[in-house]
């Protein structure tokens, strides 16, 4: 695996951003301020989108796969995808 940022944020910070954003609807102001505090270094609100971003694409591919989602945060997920995927076409601002 190559470099190919100046900073990477592997799947442990794309996991606890997902479970901060879409399991405890912590917004994304909040989250930079938890980072700070918790980790000592700054994520941007953009940082973070692209991480969520990177998350529910994994997360699309095995909810499509599997085509059944039980609990809380499979439902939730398939909301915060569509919602994204609405938004970027001019859906929801």
């Amino acid at each position: 695996m190559g470099v190919n940022a100046t900073v990477q944020y592997g799947p442990n910070m794309e996991t606890l951003a997902g479970c901060l954003s879409v399991y405890q609807f912590i917004p994304y102001k909040r989250m930079t301020e938890f980072f700070r505090g918790l980790f000592n270094f700054s994520l941007s609100q953009g940082t973070i989108d692209n991480l969520l971003e990177r998350l529910s694409g994994k997360a699309f591919k095995v909810l499509a796969k599997n085509r059944k989602c039980s609990g809380k945060l499979g439902n939730t997920l398939i909301r915060y995808i569509s919602q994204k995927n609405r938004s970027f076409r001019g859906g929801i601002s």
